[in-house]
């Protein structure tokens, strides 16, 4: 299979009235690069829009089929209609591959991510992250999604339901993006993760890694497998060290 060369999609834009939506791809050769250029400037531009921020790695956890997993205190998150592991690392079934998913915290064999299984179920697959404490913005990396099998949505509710495409740049083509998006003067506890088509059979299989939210989101923000980010904050996501740096 041929790769396209890297296609920069880097961009931040008003989605909304106070929506801003951070996103860049990146399709890869192999999935143990050691950066992402357009998708790590595209979280770098994000974080440095939050006061502080709490990068949550999944790397702490083992894999599992557990349709409800607590990655750090304060945090759940849910699965609906998931075929096999709900957290995985690059060795499971249905991972480890461009167009399966893939860790991108340590980004070798030893990390650990989730997966949104939709290979062989004829409806969506949700993963509802929910969060003790209200927040205002959320990002994470996307890897392994492909735009002609239904994509990825994010939805929330902010006082309305909003619904964020998560777009990969090209089709079906795997790689990995970053998408995050600011949603200043409002607050929500939840946002789902949606893979695959509503009455059709979508086929697609994704990984999330990464997930980047204001540090309010942790009570305790000192816990195994998540990082704490200033605003010079990347240096220490790009260090992907398992513990929390301050």
């Amino acid at each position: 299979m041929k790769f396209v060369p890297v296609l920069l999609v880097l961009f931040a834009s008003q989605a909304v009235a106070s929506i801003v939506t951070y996103t860049g791809f990146d399709s890869l050769s192999g999935i143990y690069a050691t950066s992402y250029p357009n998708a790590d400037a595209a979280a770098a531009s994000y974080v440095s829009a939050l006061s502080g921020a709490l990068d949550i790695t999944f790397d702490n956890l083992s894999t599992t089929a557990d349709t409800t997993i607590n990655p750090i205190d304060g945090v759940t998150i849910t699965f609906t209609n998931q075929e096999n592991y709900t957290v995985r690392n690059d060795l499971s079934i249905n991972a480890g591959t461009l167009q399966e998913g893939f860790d991108t915290s340590l980004r070798n064999s030893n990390g650990s991510f989730i997966g949104l299984d939709a290979a062989d179920v004829n409806s969506p697959v949700y993963a509802v992250f929910t969060f003790d404490n209200p927040i205002s913005a959320f990002g994470a990396y996307f890897t392994g999604a492909g735009s002609d099998q239904g994509g990825v949505t994010l939805q929330f509710n902010d006082g309305s339901t909003q619904v964020l495409t998560v777009a990969n740049a090209t089709s079906n083509s795997g790689g990995v993006e970053f998408f995050g998006f600011t949603d200043y003067g409002t607050s929500f506890t939840s946002v789902t993760a949606q893979v695959g088509i509503t009455g059709g059979h979508s086929f697609d299989i994704i990984g999330v890694d990464d997930v980047i939210v204001p540090v309010a989101a942790a009570p305790e923000p000192g816990t195994l497998g998540m990082l704490l980010l200033g605003a010079a904050g990347l240096a220490a996501l790009r260090a992907r060290s398992a513990f929390v740096v301050k």
